[in-house]
C-alpha cells in the first residue's frame, strides 16, 4: 500500500509522537481509494477520496493529488474547496502551480453558501447531498437547499447562487439575526439572503502569497545577487592591482611626481576595492548561513514526496 506508507511517513514528519493511528490509518485508506479510482480515470471521485486523505492527514502530496483530480474531473466546487484549503500554508513549485490553475479554471463558476447559526442554537445544510455547518462551494444556478436548526422542522428553500457571489443562509430567532437589523417577522423558520457577484470568502489570486508565514527568510534570490556583486567587486580590484603594478613599474623606470601621485591613487584604489570585496564575502556568507530560506517548501512531507513512487 503505497499510499499507506507515504502518508504515515508524511503525518510522522508534520504532527507529534502521540498522533491517532486510526486517522492515519484512514487517511492512507482514503488515499489508496484515490489512486484507484484515478488509475480507472474516475477522476470526480478520486478527487473525493484524495480531499478525504489531506483532511484526515494534512499533506501537500494529497492536497496536490486531490486538486489534479478535481481539475481533470472538471469538478468545480471541490475544486475551490481545496483552492481555499491550500491557505493553510505557504504553497511553492508544483502545488502553487496547481492552486493558481483551479482558481482560473473554476473561481468564476461556482460561488458560496454561508450559514449563519447562533451558539444556542446549532443549525446545518443540507445541498446536493453534502452536509455543512459553516460554507459551502456550490455550482452557479438554482439549488433545493434543506436547513436543520435544533428542534426547528427541516425546510427546504430554493436557493439562487451567482457565480462569484455568496448567498447566506439563517435561522430567524433574535439570537441569530444579522447585526444591521433584527429579522421583523418570525414566520418563517429560515430567512435567506442573496447577493450578486460579491465574494467576500473567495480566495482570490492576488493574495495567495500573503498567507500566514511560517518562515522570515529571505529569497535565495539575495544570496546569488549578493554573490554576484562580491565578484564585480572582486573583478575590478584584481584589474585595479593590475594596474597599480604597471604603474610601479613605469614610476621605476622613469621616476617623476605624476608618476608617483598616479602609482599612490591605483594603490589606494585598490586597497579599498579588496575591503569592500572583503566585507561583501562576509555580509553574502552570513547572508546565505542565516537570512535565506533555502528550503523549498516548509511543510514536513518534502523528501517523502519525492520518493513516493505510487503518484499520478
Amino acid at each position: 500500500m503505497a499510499g499507506f506508507v507515504f502518508l504515515v511517513t508524511t503525518v510522522t514528519r508534520t504532527t507529534s509522537a502521540g498522533a491517532d493511528d486510526a486517522r492515519l490509518a484512514d487517511a492512507a485508506q482514503a488515499y489508496d481509494a484515490g489512486l484507484a479510482l484515478a488509475r480507472q480515470r474516475d477522476f470526480a471521485h478520486a478527487a473525493v477520496f484524495f480531499a478525504r486523505a489531506d483532511e484526515l492527514a494534512p499533506s501537500d502530496v494529497a492536497l496536490d493529488a486531490a486538486l489534479k483530480a478535481a481539475l481533470a474531473g472538471d469538478v468545480a466546487p471541490l475544486g475551490m474547496e481545496l483552492v481555499e484549503r491550500s491557505g493553510r500554508t505557504p504553497t511553492h513549485g508544483v502545488l502553487s502551480a496547481r492552486v493558481a490553475e483551479a482558481r482560473q479554471k473554476f473561481a468564476r463558476r461556482v460561488g458560496v453558501i454561508e450559514l449563519t447559526c447562533g451558539a444556542a442554537t446549532p443549525c446545518e445544510l443540507e445541498i446536493d447531498g453534502r452536509r455543512s455547518k459553516s460554507h459551502t462551494w456550490i455550482d452557479a444556478g438554482v439549488h433545493s437547499a434543506v436547513l436543520r436548526a435544533g428542534a426547528t422542522p427541516p425546510e427546504t428553500r430554493s436557493v439562487t447562487v451567482f457565480p462569484a457571489g455568496v448567498v447566506t443562509l439563517r435561522p430567524s430567532s433574535p439570537e441569530v439575526s444579522p447585526p444591521a437589523a433584527p429579522t421583523p417577522s418570525p414566520s418563517p423558520a429560515f430567512a435567506l439572503e442573496s447577493t450578486a457577484p460579491s465574494t467576500p470568502s473567495m480566495p482570490a489570486a492576488a493574495a495567495e502569497p500573503a498567507h500566514p508565514s511560517s518562515t522570515s527568510g529571505l529569497s535565495p534570490a539575495w544570496f546569488w545577487s549578493a554573490l554576484a556583486l562580491t565578484g564585480v567587486a572582486g573583478a575590478a580590484a584584481v584589474g585595479s592591482g593590475v594596474d597599480y603594478v604597471h604603474k610601479r613599474d613605469a614610476f621605476d623606470a622613469a621616476p617623476s611626481d605624476a608618476r608617483a601621485s598616479s602609482g599612490r591613487a591605483a594603490e589606494l584604489r585598490t586597497n579599498v576595492l579588496l575591503l569592500a570585496t572583503l566585507g561583501l564575502g562576509v555580509a553574502t556568507g552570513v547572508l546565505g548561513l542565516f537570512a535565506v530560506e533555502w528550503r523549498a517548501s516548509p511543510r514536513g512531507d518534502r523528501a517523502t514526496s519525492a520518493t513516493f513512487g505510487a503518484r499520478w
